[in-house]
């Protein structure tokens, strides 16, 4: 950048060697004090004009991330659908309820015979209760098309349906030593094996493919679509009379595998329906695994309680800005070619691209369902949401990701700035050290996931699988364990596990991995610090902030704020006699006075540093052939300095702007 000089460079001989600097005199009429530094005397439309491009690539980027998150504040669930929600979660699943004279919730039902009572008295009772919230009537209805409700304002859409999936027999193999009193064994559940033949008296119950059907995923079990489905009645009495002809004639029997209760609330004032999924998977280890679901689709395709117009103009401003940021993607893949693949940055927008396609696809899918959606009114039909649903949730799912990785993309527009890109800087320092030490967690937490499941797997969950175990591993790591139920589960090994895990993961290894991080993040500062006494060039960013405050200090009729280098305040008061020349004694003087300031003089830290810079086999004291190799490098950086400022003085005395391939050297020799 140029500079005002207020003083030229001069070259001298002083005792032991000469050193030359050129720096910037304090003010005459500032008093005593050094006030030299960067101060640009660019005004903000040259400082735009050099770096249009740059500014251009901010502002849009910065623009699209605006439109992106008013588009996910849009697209979020409001209070007003989390409490839709809790309510029919507190009704159907959070309630305790008496079966067998125990208190049950739905989580703890464990077999078919709490199903079915759960189903019968208690769960179809708060389907069809009145609008006033009495007892249900249990009174069939003399027409089909009124909507129970509930809550005084969730309105039923279509009739409750039960989904039941099976396996066939003899899926498994049964050893030849209990054959003689065991006749099938079915196995868990496969697309491929499962049973589509009728069953139950006179074959009543059959297979409906159900194509529509949403696909239930169960933690990572995946539950296709199609089975054989029980439509229930518009009132109370006929549905509990159909759950009661279910439960008497073996509509669960031993292939059971999956039996899945569906029904939709919608909510008049929010535009929103709810579709509720109570299932209960019947595994082949014996016995019944309650699961629900609760997820809200917005009919309209935009919040009913927000500006329709408004939602509508984001979501149209979100894809325009899509289509430019593709294009652009594809105009640097076309002028690049291969080098584009090269940038770690290019692959984030890849990712983006990639992102941001399926959030339209998506979007659009459910605003075309939506409009497409047609029901016959009827409360004695099932209406199916799960399309909608669907699409809808995989929307958010997408925005979720997509929102992360846009403000992440942020940090590359920071790396001008030596000071806000410090955590990228720290990581890409770190990275290889990371990499190989997580191939020592990985080998630790291995062993220990293995252990675990060895000791824990039949008595603790969170230990029955692989991946809970990784999980609930982790969760150690960061504080959340039960020592009780190791014990409980092994009172022998169970205490030695933990307290191994403890010591050599919690507090062993995390540290070490800190002490790498924070070691990267000690060498970024002091790049930032060799940077800063060097006198680097403050970045555009910086540069802009400073034409912006001394535009206001002078309004204010304050002097303008310069940017001073720690080299430079340095040299400066190091310089007695300020005639431009620092002399060895001089020099000398002002590390004796000032020891705490040798860093910003010389770009070391302590003596010692200095000594192994310079004389590495004997670093105790210089000999005079040290100290003149020492004395002519420093000179040489000054040299260097002073002749960077002679080119940058006459490119803005000529009008041109400055060389971009003039580059200071201040490492050493």
């Amino acid at each position: 950048m140029a500079r005002k000089k207020r003083s030229s460079s001069v070259e001298s001989s002083s005792e032991g060697s000469a050193y030359t600097y050129d720096y910037e005199t304090a003010d005459a009429e500032s008093g005593s004090g050094y006030s030299g530094g960067y101060r640009s005397n660019k005004t903000m439309m040259q400082l735009l004009k050099e770096n249009k491009r740059a500014i251009t690539k901010y502002t849009f980027y910065i623009l699209f991330l605006a439109v992106l998150v008013v588009v996910v504040n849009n697209t979020r669930a409001s209070w007003l659908t989390y409490e839709f929600n809790e309510r029919l979660r507190e009704r159907f699943e959070l309630r305790a309820y008496s079966i067998d004279d125990v208190e049950v919730t739905l989580d703890e039902q464990r077999d078919a015979k709490q199903m079915y009572i759960y189903m019968r008295d208690y769960l179809l009772p708060g389907v069809y209760e009145t609008t006033n919230g009495a007892a249900p009537n249990t009174s069939p209805k003399t027409t089909t098309n009124e909507f129970g409700t509930i809550l005084q304002n969730l309105r039923r859409v279509g009739a409750p349906r039960i989904r039941q999936l099976r396996m066939k027999k003899d899926t498994c193999d049964i050893k030849k030593r209990f054959q003689s009193f065991v006749d099938t064994c079915v196995g868990p559940f496969e697309k491929k094996k499962q049973d589509k033949a009728p069953y139950g008296p006179g074959g009543v119950f059959t297979y409906s493919a159900a194509e529509d059907e949403k696909v239930l995923w169960i933690e990572r079990r995946v539950y296709t679509s199609g089975g054989f489905l029980v439509t229930l009645g518009p009132d109370l009495a006929s549905s509990v009379s159909n759950v009661t002809y279910l439960m008497e004639n073996g509509f669960v029997d031993v292939q059971t595998r999956l039996i899945d209760f569906r029904m939709a609330w919608y909510n008049p004032y929010l535009d929103t329906v709810s579709v509720v999924t109570i299932a209960w998977e019947f595994l082949a280890s014996g016995g019944a695994r309650p699961f629900s679901s609760f997820h809200t689709v917005e009919l309209n395709g935009f919040g009913a309680d927000r500006s329709a117009a408004f939602e509508i103009t984001f979501e149209i401003f979100l894809w325009i800005m899509t289509a430019i940021f593709i294009a652009l993607q594809i105009y640097s893949l076309i002028r690049q070619g291969k080098k584009y693949f090269r940038s770690g940055w290019n692959w984030v927008n890849v990712v983006l691209v990639i992102l941001l396609l399926l959030t339209i696809a998506f979007r659009v899918a459910t605003v075309a369902l939506v409009e497409d959606f047609e029901f016959v009114v009827s409360d004695s039909q099932y209406v199916d949401f799960s399309k909608i649903e669907f699409a809808s949730l995989n929307v958010r799912r997408c925005l979720a990701i997509l929102i992360v990785m846009m403000f992440f993309r942020m940090f590359e527009f920071l790396e001008t700035n030596t000071k806000l890109n410090q955590l990228l800087r720290t990581m890409q320092e770190s990275g290889s050290d990371l990499a190989l030490f997580l191939i020592v967690i990985l080998i630790v937490i291995f062993a220990f996931v293995f252990s675990a499941q060895l000791l824990f797997a039949e008595s603790v969950e969170g230990f029955a699988r692989f991946s809970f175990t990784l999980s609930r591993l982790f969760r150690f790591a960061l504080g959340d364990f039960d020592y009780s139920e190791l014990t409980r589960a092994d009172f022998s090994l169970g205490p030695l596990f933990f307290y191994a895990f403890i010591i050599i993961v919690y507090l062993v290894l995390i540290n070490l991995g800190l002490a790498i991080i924070l070691s990267a993040h000690e060498k970024v500062m002091s790049s930032v610090e060799e940077q800063r006494w060097a006198g680097a060039d403050p970045g555009p960013l910086t540069e802009a902030w400073i034409i912006v405050k001394n535009k206001f200090r002078s309004v204010a009729g304050l002097k303008p704020v310069r940017v001073v280098s720690a080299r430079q305040k340095a040299f400066s008061e190091a310089d007695a006699n300020q005639d431009g020349l620092l002399s060895a004694k001089e020099l000398n003087n002002f590390i004796k006075k000032h020891p705490d300031r040798a860093p910003d003089l010389l770009g070391i830290d302590n003596a010692k540093q200095l000594m192994e810079r310079y004389d590495p086999r004997n670093p105790v004291a210089f000999n005079r052939e040290e100290a003149r190799a020492f004395f002519s490098v420093l000179d040489e950086r000054r040299q260097l300095l002073v002749l960077h400022e002679k080119i940058v003085h006459l490119a803005d005395a000529l009008g041109v702007d400055q060389p971009d391939d003039v580059v200071v050297s201040t490492s050493s020799s």
